[in-house]
């Protein structure tokens, strides 16, 4: 071996060495693995929970998601307790801290801006993002909206449940592709040309029936059929009415097709918002008091707040606005209703039986109606009509649910004085 390659192999063993020294010093001197894990407070006691799978650690103790350090526990554990539920150790809460665990760094519950949870706000390889926990009820609310918005929870999985959605009288606000098959009977409807709202105006020369009527009585068959990708929906609903008045004796055939688009805004666990906008095709014969006789549009805002684990606020705020109706007797209507849907038990795990309490209201604010004594046309401004009832749901696995709800008339002017519904839903 001459001197050049004694050199030469010289050098690469002593690169050799020095990398692997060099290795060495940096893996010695390289910090503990970074965790995002805060020490729990010194007031914090968690709650006994059951073991949920195999390998589950005994109760009390703490289990880190995989790949996830920033949750506390998780997996197979209960739902959040809604916006009213309530928690001794850190107040208003929900998902995980709602069970005594409190949030990894104990800021749930702090406010805005505090780093904390929000909604189980825990996405791997991700410090928590921004949110905002709220104090009170009211607070929470607006906390919901800001998390849904900015601080979505990904453990959230959107999803039709049935107790969101269980109302007879308020439309869901989830989109989703669904046949629906309603039935109404409506008793001792007054002055129903009001704002032509029901009715076309009435009275010889008008649209609508000949006659002024004092009373109707009408069955109504409507068939509802919804395309839905999850955030948007486009639905037709075509309805068959048969009715029997006072004065104007019956008449029966198809009425106005609506058509109609919802759009949804927030969706979380805890609130889902929806704009719907219809449109109301005056396809009936509104002579015979099966349609209205013009084109009508209504948006609406439709929403269903999560307030206790079983019990959700389902509401709707819609505004009927007339196109080329009578004039001085077709007028715009606000219509306001709400529920309380609440499930009382299920016979099956995949199988809920829920009870309803709902209210519906009209308030009329332009427009006419003919007085059925006089056949004078009065003034439909600032006049409400409002009812109350109760109903049922059965949901079957989120496929199909059947459901039954009345309404009783508590204003003096009224729609129906009684309003019974049935309905058979059935999802794709």
């Amino acid at each position: 071996m001459n001197a050049r390659d004694t050199l030469i192999r010289g050098r690469g063993w002593g690169l050799a060495v020095a990398i692997l020294l060099a290795s060495t010093a940096i893996g010695q001197a390289q910090p503990a693995p970074r965790t995002l894990v805060a020490p729990l407070p010194e007031d914090f006691h968690p709650q006994v929970i059951p073991a949920v799978a195999t390998g589950t650690p005994a109760a009390g103790s703490i289990q880190q998601v995989s790949g996830c350090s920033t949750c506390g526990t998780a997996g197979g554990l209960p739902e959040g307790p809604g916006l009213w539920g309530y928690n001794k150790h850190h107040g208003y809460a929900d998902g995980l801290d709602s069970l005594g665990l409190g949030c990894a760094g104990g800021s749930c519950g702090s406010g805005c801006g505090s780093g904390g949870c929000g909604e189980n706000g825990c996405i791997p390889g991700r410090a928590p993002c921004v949110s905002c926990e709220g104090q009170g009820r009211f607070g929470r609310l607006l906390g919901a909206v800001h998390n849904a918005v900015c601080c979505p929870d990904p453990c959230y999985e959107p999803a039709w449940r049935c107790g969101p959605n269980a109302s007879l009288f308020v439309d869901p606000a989830r989109p989703v592709t669904q046949s629906r098959i309603r039935w109404d009977s409506g008793k001792n409807v007054t002055t129903p040309d009001r704002s032509e709202f029901f009715w076309a105006a009435t009275g010889n020369g008008q649209k609508g029936p000949s006659k002024p009527e004092r009373s109707v009585d009408y069955n109504e068959l409507r068939y509802y059929q919804e395309a839905g990708t999850g955030l948007f929906s486009f639905f037709v609903d075509t309805p068959y009415r048969n009715l029997e008045g006072q004065v104007n004796l019956g008449a029966g055939g198809f009425g106005d097709m609506v058509l109609g688009t919802k759009s949804m805004l927030l969706d979380s666990e805890l609130i889902q918002t929806t704009f719907q906008l219809t449109t109301s095709i005056p396809m009936g014969a509104a002579s015979r008091g099966i349609g209205v006789g013009h084109v009508a549009i209504e948006p609406s805002l439709i929403w269903a707040v999560k307030l206790y684990p079983d019990s959700f606020w389902q509401g709707q705020l819609a505004y009927t606005i007339p196109i080329a109706g009578t004039k001085g007797f077709a007028g715009s209507v606000l219509r306001w209703n709400n529920s309380w849907n609440q499930v009382i038990c299920n016979p099956l795990p995949d199988v809920a039986l829920l009870g309803t309490f709902e209210g519906v209201g009209y308030t009329f604010t332009s427009g006419s109606f003919t007085d059925p004594a006089t056949g004078v046309a009065l003034s439909a401004n600032n006049t409400t009509y409002f009812s109350v009832g109760p109903g049922f749901r059965l949901c079957v696995c989120n496929k199909f649910d059947f459901g039954f709800g009345m309404q009783f008339a508590v204003s003096q002017d009224h729609f129906a004085d009684q309003l019974y519904r049935t309905e058979i839903r059935y999802r794709f």
